[in-house]
């Protein structure tokens, strides 16, 4: 059940929901490598899962069908006038459904595993931030750059939307532009949801 609270998908899922307001973060996993099956959708409405499960990936197959058959990001800013979406369009509609940006899961071999989908009930250009954070997901923790780590290490402290937040040295070890970043990121996060962000820092 894509809705059930305990899986892992499901607290993946909002994890990204807590880095925008209003966003319905989506998991769909690829079967047989030829239809996608939802794996989390925590705040979509049920019938519109039901309704995308099982259909093909293929090129014009929606923001995610289509992510999972280029291999590559899919940005629709907006449902109702992209040719991507003629297929699903009406339906997308009716649920209330106005932009959806999908990212493939693939493995170091370029495998499609399935997608990230993050929609809006409005049209919604992407943020650089949020694309940064889906392409970390799959790769290895080893790999990770500090500054990646970080990111991904907030990412996580903000799962629950916490109204008080302690961070400890944040920034320390990163270089100027990812120090920039994360507190840029930081107080978008504090204006956003109001919260109180207590930091200790050398930097800043």
């Amino acid at each position: 059940d894509p809705n059930t609270p305990v899986t892992g998908g499901f607290m993946l899922a909002r994890l990204f929901e807590a880095q925008a307001d209003g966003m319905l973060a989506s998991i769909l996993l690829i079967e047989d490598g030829r239809t996608v099956r939802h794996a989390a959708a925590p705040s979509l409405p049920s019938a519109w899962a039901a309704l995308v499960d099982g259909e093909p990936i293929g090129p014009n197959r929606g923001s995610c069908g289509t992510a999972a058959h280029l291999k590559e990001p899919v940005i629709v800013t907006d449902i109702a006038t992209d040719e991507r979406w003629d297929l699903y369009r009406d339906a997308a509609l009716a649920h209330g459904l106005r932009a959806c940006w999908s990212v493939p899961i693939l493995t170091a071999e370029r495998e499609v595993l399935g997608t990230f989908a993050f929609y809006y009930t409005q049209p919604r250009q992407p943020t650089t931030e949020l694309l940064d954070l889906a392409s970390l997901v799959d790769k290895p923790t080893r790999q990770l750059s500090l500054g990646e780590r970080m990111k991904c290490e907030l990412a996580a402290a903000l799962l629950h939307a916490p109204t008080t937040l302690f961070l400890d040295e944040p920034t320390i070890g990163l270089d100027v532009a990812m120090q920039l970043a994360i507190r840029d990121f930081i107080r978008s996060y504090n204006q956003r949801h109001e919260a109180t962000v207590i930091l200790t820092s050398h930097y800043m």
